[in-house]
């Protein structure tokens, strides 16, 4: 019986414990407790495995929670009073904050509980322990008995549901803190409190986030100084350019009153906000002098805020080709990621880590981190970012068993309804896939929708040009002129002129002349060497004629399913054409238009049009580009 009560006592310990600890709660001599000790690890309930704090622990935390459960409630809730006085005598109150936490909650002791679990949160968040301090936190909100307390846990409880990519409970907990903050006249706590609401509701993809901040500021703004005011001003600039509302960025950045004078919070928002801002004007120049200062000031910032800053970085680069950029600002996230585990943060990194890798032709890896953005249970961001990524993947290497695994029903739907530019790229991403798996209809209306949203070829919106000019009617691109000109972009804007000659260089493909579009797909091959995009380039190329050049590029990028397309399709269906065929088929090879083929034919154009038609189906073809390459490649009878 006195062997049981000690081993009873060092299950309320805990897991762990320590003898002299467990000698003082049971009433024991130390000699006593050893002696119970070693019976119960010879009989392999207990281990010595000789840690310096608490050098026993069971084997199983099972078989300490079953002895801990055969106590009466009662007796369990004297013991943790016990121990709870032993340590703070033993240590103070200023050591061992994780037992004090637990026992003054199992001992049902509100106010040390309050007390010692805030303690403790704060210190796990210290020591990375983001999960740990939920824990706490979450145990000092529940016994907070007046509004100060309950404000100030909620607000750390939401701190560290954001850490954790927990959205929706971070979004709960500081609305929950804002009314108590405004029924205390704390209006500058209340307008932090704006500002951590409306950036999650903007990542839980809530259509007007920032609505509550202008009513804020509408009711309340003449309270707050301009400390308080500007940096809200500064987040809903950048919150308002993620969601491409450049005008109203531009206003809120024109209403800062002291724009330099913000700290490095309110500073890195304003400087993402005109970063944005440079990006979809094409002005890469001055998007590389504030991604200088922005990047100068990620020592200053909090680790979270640093990584969201980092990966923001080296999204905006991937878009420009600013490869150096985005490289060491991964590689600066990746230090940081050792250290923290941000949950649906880091699956938006991984989503974006994804996007730039595919870019840079680098699909393994591209691939691999699809799957970790995946493994994030929620990551709404991240996986928007997928919607853009996994369609290009999958149709590059054939994957159909990725696709059913990334495709988001709910995220294409959303995106339908905002019509955002990142959202017109997912769409026609989905509109692509569809296309290519006999769902043209449906491929069309979502490649249409998207297109109807652009109002200027930003370097973000390539892929939908691209796939605009695929899949659209002569009218619908008729009616896009101003994104299908490079003249009306920048010099430095290499990413936007490389996206718009491939786009119309597909359109004189399909709609005008086929020496042109070899011409123009071959200068973009050029701008996207220089950007380093080698799949861009090898589609580049495949337009350009010069298919063997892309096939050789698709296959050091692993684009399995394009090498196939390219090399082995068109040979098998080769003896079926007929002479006239044949004919129309070398006369596209020279990079000829409709009109002068049915001249030198002398047939009318509507023959052509069929004759192509009968070619794409025949050699199981989607462009004139590949009728040419399969004619100078010898897989066609020329002297037919």
């Amino acid at each position: 019986d006195e062997e049981r009560r000690i081993i009873t006592g060092a299950a309320v310990l805990g897991y762990r414990f320590e003898p002299r600890v467990l000698a003082q709660t049971v009433g024991c001599e130390l000699r006593s407790v050893l002696a119970a000790v070693r019976r119960a690890r010879n009989l392999n309930l207990i281990v010595d495995d000789g840690a310096t704090l608490a050098p026993f622990r069971f084997r199983h935390a099972i078989t300490q929670e079953t002895i801990y459960a055969e106590q009466l409630s009662f007796d369990a809730r004297l013991t943790h009073e016990r121990i709870l006085e032993i340590v703070e005598t033993a240590n103070g109150a200023g050591t061992n904050l994780d037992q004090l936490a637990y026992h003054a909650w199992a001992a049902k002791n509100d106010a040390k509980t309050l007390q010692y679990n805030e303690r403790a949160g704060e210190a796990a968040i210290r020591m990375h322990g983001v999960a740990e301090a939920r824990t706490y936190f979450d145990r000092a909100l529940k016994v907070a008995s007046n509004v100060e307390d309950e404000a100030r846990l909620l607000e750390r409880v939401g701190a560290v549901a954001v850490m954790q990519g927990r959205s929706a409970d971070a979004l709960d907990a500081f609305e929950a803190a804002l009314p108590l903050r405004r029924a205390g006249g704390e209006f500058e706590a209340a307008c932090e409190l704006v500002r951590a609401i409306i950036v999650e509701r903007n990542n839980v993809g809530e259509p007007n986030p920032l609505s509550l901040a202008d009513a804020f500021l509408a009711e309340c703004g003449e309270r707050l100084g301009t400390a308080a005011r500007d940096p809200l001003l500064a987040l809903m600039a950048r919150l308002s350019t993620a969601r491409y509302d450049f005008s109203a960025a531009r206003s809120y950045l024109s209403r800062l009153e002291q724009p330099e004078a913000m700290n490095a919070r309110g500073l890195q928002n304003r400087l993402i906000a005109e970063s944005e801002i440079y990006l979809f004007d094409g002005n890469t120049a001055a998007w590389h002098d504030v991604t200088q200062r922005l990047y100068d000031l990620v020592p200053e910032l909090p680790a979270f805020v640093s990584a969201i800053v980092l990966y923001t970085l080296a999204q905006s680069a991937t878009f420009i080709g600013a490869n150096a950029v985005a490289e060491r600002a991964l590689a600066r996230l990746k230090r940081i990621e050792e250290r923290w585990d941000f949950g649906g943060l880091a699956a938006f990194g991984n989503a974006v880590r994804a996007q730039y890798w595919l870019l840079r032709g680098h699909l393994d890896d591209a691939r691999t981190f699809v799957e970790r953005a995946l493994a994030s249970e929620e990551a709404y961001v991240g996986r928007t970012v997928l919607g853009s990524v996994w369609p290009q993947l999958a149709l590059a290497t054939g994957n159909d068993q990725l696709a059913e695994r990334c495709f988001d029903e709910h995220i294409v739907q959303t995106a339908t309804e905002t019509l955002t530019p990142d959202d017109t790229v997912l769409l026609t991403a989905r509109a692509a896939w569809l296309f290519a798996h006999d769902r043209a209809g449906e491929a069309v209306s979502l490649a249409r929708q998207a297109i109807s949203a652009l109002k200027r070829p930003s370097p973000v919106a390539g892929f939908t040009l691209v796939v605009a000019a695929e899949l659209l009617q002569e009218g619908d691109l008729a009616r896009m002129p101003s994104l299908l000109d490079d003249a009306l972009l920048r010099d430095d804007d290499i990413a936007g002129r490389a996206n718009v000659m491939l786009a119309s260089a597909i359109r004189e493909r399909r709609f005008g002349d086929g020496s042109i579009a070899a011409s123009r797909a071959a200068n973009a091959a050029i701008l996207y060497r220089r950007l380093g995009w080698p799949l861009y380039e090898a589609h580049a190329l495949e337009e350009s004629g010069d298919v063997a050049a892309a096939v050789a590029l698709y296959a050091r990028c692993a684009a399995t399913a394009h090498v196939h397309r390219l090399s082995g399709q068109q040979k098998k269906h080769a003896s079926r054409l007929s002479p006239r065929e044949r004919s129309v088929a070398e006369l596209i090879s020279g990079g000829l238009a409709n009109a002068v083929i049915a001249d030198r034919l002398g047939i009318g154009t509507k023959t052509v049009e069929k004759h192509v038609a009968s070619l794409f189906m025949k050699l199981d073809v989607r462009s004139r580009a590949e009728v040419a390459a399969a004619f100078t490649r010898g897989d066609l009878d020329r002297s037919a």
